[in-house]
């Protein structure tokens, strides 16, 4: 609203004036619009049509596929896939796997204070994601260094609109990670990875694991847990 009155009210100066200096503010507030609609901007993207693919959740570079443990919500062994998005990248997030939310958890920043001990600097969101075959999903999304730099209360660094128990469709929109950051994504270890290090990578589109198919003794199984 304020950009859309500066711009106006520089119009209507240079059509009364007819004086360059009213082309300041015009030129100045149709930059920053610009700016926003790029940040926000939002292709379209087709995810794969199957159920048992996990998709990768936003645009970036590839910088880690490893095996580690996963507390949260797989509660073991699993892979995690490192995904690098700049600030040229579109900050669209997308959901990785169609199920429930089981998982949403926020790690505020916490700066180390001088002469005192280390405390966490990520400033991250956790989401988890079960599918209707039991297999855990995870999420976790850290804002870029430089993004951590601005007060908290100036602009939410990391929006996720998901909640706890709300259902979601594989590829689906679901958040925004804005001037970029970190998305690194648990999958289970008997998962088949299908992207590798130093790869590009579409979020919402390009297919970052596969799933294996669930049994169902098994699924049942599962199912209770």
């Amino acid at each position: 609203m304020l950009l859309a009155l500066t711009w106006l009210v520089g119009i209507l100066g240079w059509l009364t004036a007819r004086r360059p200096s009213w082309l300041a503010p015009v030129l100045g507030s149709s930059a920053i619009a610009g700016g926003i609609l790029w940040i926000f901007r939002n292709p379209t993207r087709q995810p794969v049509p199957n159920g048992r693919s996990v998709l990768v959740p936003n645009d970036g570079l590839v910088r880690r596929v490893a095996m580690v443990q996963e507390e949260r919500l797989l509660h073991g062994p699993a892979m995690c896939i490192t995904i690098q998005v700049s600030a040229r990248n579109v900050q669209v997030t997308h959901a990785p796997l169609g199920g429930t939310v089981r998982l949403r958890r926020y790690e505020p920043c916490e700066p180390g204070e001088p002469g005192g001990q280390a405390h966490r600097t990520d400033d991250a969101i956790w989401l988890g994601i079960k599918d209707a075959e039991a297999t855990r999903v995870a999420m976790r999304q850290i804002a870029s260094p430089l993004w951590r730099r601005v007060p908290s209360h100036w602009a939410r660094r990391i929006l996720l609109w998901p909640d706890l128990e709300d259902a979601l469709q594989v590829g689906q929109v679901i958040g925004h990670l804005s001037l970029g950051g970190t998305v690194e994504v648990y999958v289970p270890c008997t998962a088949t990875i299908r992207v590798r290090t130093g790869q590009s990578v579409v979020g919402g589109e390009t297919l970052l694991a596969t799933l294996p198919v669930v049994c169902p003794t098994e699924d049942k199984r599962l199912a209770r847990v």
